[in-house]
């Protein structure tokens, strides 16, 4: 884990991406105990990964498995968009892009298109996530632990409201609407 560090990582696309993929490292818990310090004398295979916020839990393909010769710790009934299905289950340590190990990570098996590790909501949860598509690039970024809620609504209205003073009327309007202020945030209430 990162006793309590804070540890982030951002990752920057060309263009609009559909998919926030990466790379993370995968080990056998059991490896990491038996050779010591995590980081020092364990190395991770690495898997392409998606993180999906639309998933509960992580999930593995048959190549990690085989990959890192893990062995099933139990079975689960998995719920996914084709119904249900049992699946064998897997502790696996998780090797972020930020240098954070997530230790005893329940993954269960199954198959994902584009990727061999999918990041659910496990993982997701134990830290601070965020998504932007600012002119036309997506972004995202991962920090943990959490730190702050992130609230646009309160953001937006605080902006407009410390800004009100110095925009002109007849400018465009800071929240990027293409309106002069006076039609839109600036916006008079009668």
């Amino acid at each position: 884990m990162n006793n309590g560090e804070v540890r982030s990582f951002t990752t920057r696309f060309n263009g609009i991406s559909h998919v926030l993929n990466g790379q993370v490292g995968i080990t056998d818990p059991t490896e990491t105990r038996i050779k010591g310090v995590p980081g020092k004398d364990v190395h991770p295979q690495m898997f392409p990964a998606i993180w999906d916020t639309g998933a509960t839990g992580t999930v593995i393909t048959s190549q990690v498995v085989e990959g890192c010769n893990l062995k099933p710790t139990g079975a689960a009934k998995v719920y996914g968009v084709n119904g249900s299905h049992n699946a064998n289950c897997y502790l696996v340590d998780v090797w972020l892009p930020n240098g954070v190990i997530i230790t005893n990570v329940r993954a269960v098996e199954g198959q994902i298109n584009g990727a061999s590790v999918l990041i659910g909501m496990n993982i997701i949860s134990l830290g601070d996530f965020a998504i932007s598509n600012y002119r036309g690039k997506t972004t995202f970024s991962f920090r943990i632990p959490s730190l702050a809620e992130t609230d646009y609504v309160n953001s937006h209205h605080s902006q407009n409201s410390a800004k009100s003073d110095k925009i002109g009327r007849n400018e465009l309007c800071p929240c990027n609407s293409g309106k002069k202020y006076k039609k839109c945030c600036g916006k008079t209430k009668s």
